[in-house]
């Protein structure tokens, strides 16, 4: 669970756009859960509406600091309302997630989890996830 982010809803930094941006604001791309329940991707917003922060997380279930992080994440969904948690499995990271969906699901289901978790993606190289290339493309520099 490493690239934590926390995005406030209504940032002014989204209405600055490149020639790369696809999408004007991070509410605006499209998401599948985990088990692609819906019928058709929902935007981002959609999970977010009433919300005022965001936090994106890449999580994953194989990792030394996985039971303390879900249970972290587990109790800022239940002590602050106004913050919506959207999770993204990624097994990028040293094969930390090798998890089906379906075993993704049950073991989040242990921990207690509540907030949405999303289709296992890619957060960095060729097959970066639109998720995480607008997040980078508009955090500020370090």
């Amino acid at each position: 669970m490493g690239n934590l982010i926390f995005d406030c809803i209504g940032k002014k930094g989204y209405e600055r756009l490149s020639n790369a941006d696809k999408f004007r604001s991070l509410l605006d791309i499209p998401a599948r859960t985990l088990l692609k329940s819906e019928d058709a991707p929902k935007t981002l917003g959609e999970y977010c509406q009433g919300k005022k922060a965001i936090l994106c997380v890449n999580v994953a279930s194989n990792w030394g600091l996985t039971a303390k992080n879900y249970k972290e994440l587990v109790q800022m969904d239940k002590e602050l309302p106004e913050l919506q948690i959207l999770a993204f499995p990624c097994n990028q990271f040293g094969g930390q997630e090798p998890k089906s969906p379906e075993e993704i699901a049950a073991f989040v289901k242990e921990k207690g989890v509540e907030f949405p978790l999303f289709e296992k993606l890619d957060v960095n190289g060729a097959e970066t996830q639109d998720v995480y290339s607008h997040l980078r493309s508009h955090a500020p520099a370090p």
